[in-house]
């Protein structure tokens, strides 16, 4: 009874999914239950690795809401809403919304979906020089079963 009770509460809760595509072809599809994920590449000028933070807001848009390097040099902006340096990590603080956004995968190591409990290096889904497509979708927690049943 208490799990009836249970599921029929979840039944009604959104869940968010980051899908990639290559070619309008669906080639990732995550469920982010925290509605966060960061990209990771490196950076082609100063060759060191920049971690990009993503959520995703209430309207499906993606927020960008800060990157992270360790060592500050040409071409990386620091002309944003904020700059902190915390010891370890320089920090730009960002307020920018997307309702998809393009990604070439790089010909340098290192580009990578970061996840919760996950990594996903992009040369392993896709091709240098590929263009990705991330986008996000809401489904209801009892339509997640179906939801991924077509992917």
């Amino acid at each position: 009874m208490l799990i009836f009770l249970f599921l029929n509460i979840l039944s009604d809760v959104d869940i968010s999914i980051l899908q990639v595509f290559k070619d309008d072809s669906i080639i990732l599809s995550r469920v982010l239950p925290d509605k966060k994920f960061q990209i990771c590449y490196i950076h082609s000028v100063e060759k060191i690795p920049v971690y990009e933070f993503f959520e995703i807001m209430p309207d499906g848009n993606v927020r960008l809401y800060e990157t992270r390097f360790q060592s500050y040099g040409a071409g990386i902006s620091n002309q944003e809403d904020g700059f902190i340096y915390d010891g370890t990590f320089f920090k730009v603080l960002l307020n920018r919304e997307f309702r998809e956004f393009y990604l070439y995968v790089s010909s340098l190591d290192g580009q990578s979906l970061i996840f919760k409990n996950d990594v996903v290096v992009l040369k392993e889904i896709a091709n240098e020089y590929d263009l990705l497509v991330f986008r996000t979708k809401t489904v209801k927690f009892k339509n997640l079963i179906n939801f991924f049943k077509f992917y």
